[in-house]
């Protein structure tokens, strides 16, 4: 719209100012790029494109921060700060010169809430003990806020994996190694917020054991020998004697043995009678059963001649 001022003075001369007002009613443009949500932090920054020369403002519906975005060409971005639970609703207003306004409009969810998770298979004790090489695990998980994501497990020798299913969830195969193996579950929710349980899974194998040679051999004692391995698993370990092959009356005190290192084991035996034949083995017992060694025999002649010894065989 061209303007022309024109003044006259009282001898009617005469003198013009021109200029010109455009009239701009059209909105100008302004978008917002995709949002993180759900989110499990409380500040996000946000960014868009808007028409050249505009000014940018964001204001949330909740206490989280309002404010003037930082404009550079038709880009903007903001970051907003102090979002709170449940859905932030976002509104983003530019203003050009003219002073038209656009908006564009959007939420973010903050969810902080972690998911739980149980594991309720083989058991939902803390700790179990096996003889298998591998186990399997299931149980449950739940998640007030975002929903699952996932569920998956990682162990104490390296090991990991993705279970099968998420409020409801199974594992198989997972290997074991001898001793104490650590399994941790862990479930995921939408929002990257993790909840986990854990198991200690102790997994054993009977004891290996030999029945040795016995040693200070006397007609009426003798220190019985063998040796034996507890398999990581905590081993009682003892001898058994008798005067008939199989049948073994008495036992020497038990000692108790953990680990995987092979022990020699000894046991002393005292009060053995004369002429007889005495028939003895080695045993061990843990959670995965016992073991028991080779027999030996001996026998205690009534006289011995000089530099002679008993033997046990």
């Amino acid at each position: 719209n061209g303007i022309t001022v024109t003044a006259t003075d009282t001898a009617g001369n005469t003198a013009t100012a021109s200029g010109s007002i455009i009239l701009d009613t059209t909105a100008p443009t302004v978008s917002l790029n995709g949002v993180t949500s759900p989110t499990n932090a409380t500040s996000q920054t946000i960014t868009g494109t808007v028409e050249a020369g505009a000014t940018v403002s964001v204001t949330t519906d909740t206490a989280a921060s309002d404010g003037a975005a930082t404009v550079s060409g038709t880009t903007w971005s903001y970051t907003i700060t102090g979002l709170v639970a449940g859905a932030n609703g976002i509104t983003v207003t530019a203003t050009d010169t003219a002073g038209n306004t656009a908006t564009a409009t959007g939420s973010v969810t903050l969810d902080s809430g972690s998911p739980v998770v149980a594991i309720t298979s083989p058991t939902s004790n803390a700790a179990y003990t096996t003889t298998s090489n591998t186990i399997n695990l299931g149980g449950t998980a739940v998640d007030g806020g975002s929903g699952l994501a996932g569920v998956a497990w990682s162990d104490s020798q390296g090991n990991n994996g993705t279970a099968s299913g998420t409020s409801s969830w199974s594992i198989s195969g997972i290997p074991l190694s001898l001793g104490e193996n650590t399994i941790t579950v862990t479930a995921t929710d939408v929002a990257g917020n993790t909840g986990a349980d854990t198991i200690v899974v102790a997994y054993a194998t009977a004891p290996a054991v030999s029945t040795g040679i016995a040693a200070s051999v006397t007609l009426r004692s003798a220190i019985l020998n063998g040796r034996a391995s507890a398999n990581e698993a905590e081993t009682t370990v003892w001898f058994e004697y008798g005067v008939s092959s199989g049948v073994y009356g008495t036992t020497t005190p038990s000692l108790t043995m953990s680990g995987t290192t092979t022990t020699g084991i000894s046991g002393s035996i005292r009060g053995l009678e004369e002429m007889t034949t005495y028939y003895c083995r080695i045993a061990a017992r843990n959670s995965a059963g016992t073991t028991y060694g080779s027999e030996r025999r001996s026998s205690h002649a009534r006289r011995l001649q000089p530099g002679t010894r008993t033997a046990w065989r």
